[in-house]
């Protein structure tokens, strides 16, 4: 496949830290709405995070600190 610079604009969302209380869902969108044409997510732990959508975690006092 043979892209320009101009087909490969990216926006890299790479630790959930770093969206300041927003969702990954609202970052991509916007990446999207932006003019990005690939998203790259960078996540170590992905499959975990991706869970918490359907079976978010029980507020420990681990969690709460």
């Amino acid at each position: 496949m043979k892209c320009g610079k101009k087909d490969l604009l990216l926006y890299a969302v790479t630790d959930r830290s770093w969206l300041n209380g927003d969702t990954l869902y609202h970052q991509v969108e916007q990446a999207i709405q932006g003019g990005a044409t690939f998203v790259q997510l960078r996540e170590k732990e992905l499959d975990e995070f991706l869970s918490y959508i359907d079976n978010p975690p029980a507020m420990t006092k681990e969690l709460r600190a």
